[in-house]
């Protein structure tokens, strides 16, 4: 990445896209495996670049779908609330 930002042609958008991954932050730390971590925060990187001068709107809805965000906020195997008192995790709502 900051090969990219230092050398590249599209250096607006690669600063841009920079400046998304400070605000749309992501924890890799609570990954599946170690060995997805590089594959989690390469397709986040990637997500934000392809937005970099795109609508908000897909840009928020395109981060809520993604995986590294639903692995960090307990969305991934989340179940609904039922009657016997389960409670669904609501991480994303905070």
């Amino acid at each position: 990445m900051w090969q990219s930002i230092l050398t590249g042609d599209d250096v607006l958008q690669q600063r841009v896209t920079l400046a998304l991954s400070e605000i749309f932050v992501v924890n890799s730390e609570n990954c599946i495996s170690v060995k997805t971590k590089p594959l989690f925060m390469a397709h986040f990187m990637d997500l934000l670049q392809k937005h970099a001068f795109g609508n908000f709107y897909d840009l928020l809805f395109d981060v809520t779908l993604s995986v590294p965000l639903g692995d960090m906020l307990g969305i991934l195997g989340n179940l609904k609330g039922n009657a016997q008192g389960r409670r669904p995790d609501e991480n994303f709502a905070r």
